[in-house]
């Protein structure tokens, strides 16, 4: 499958990265595991992109991202690399939670963890 996913910060920060020719059963193996975890606390999620060369053409008809999406505890969604236009787009139509598109890694943590030290509720 090509997808890590591994915690930033246990609990609280969960980093998704996405590399080479991602199917919609790989994603919707990886929504399913962040609903397993949204549904039990509030979580922010760091979705690393930058090595992604295709995408499913069905990306939209996803129901388990868009349960995810649309979950009242998936906090933070954190792009990183949103060079494909699709993903751009995808990002623009889809999310309508808080949302922030960043060029790295490192940025997108910074991000959260600055969030999170702010807001001790996430």
């Amino acid at each position: 499958m090509p997808t890590t996913v591994q915690w930033i910060r246990e609990s609280l920060i969960l980093e998704v990265i996405y590399f080479g020719d991602v199917s919609a059963s790989d994603i919707e193996s990886v929504m399913d595991h962040c609903l397993s975890l949204v549904e039990k606390s509030p979580c922010s999620f760091v979705i690393d992109t930058t090595r992604i060369e295709s995408l499913p053409k069905d990306l939209f008809k996803l129901r388990s991202m868009i349960r995810f999406i649309n979950h009242p505890n998936t906090d933070w969604l954190v792009f990183v690399g949103q060079h494909n236009a699709m993903i751009r787009f995808a990002i623009q139509v889809l999310v309508r939670k808080r949302v922030k598109l960043l060029s790295s890694r490192a940025e997108a943590i910074a991000f959260l963890e600055q969030v999170q030290q702010s807001s001790p509720s996430i």
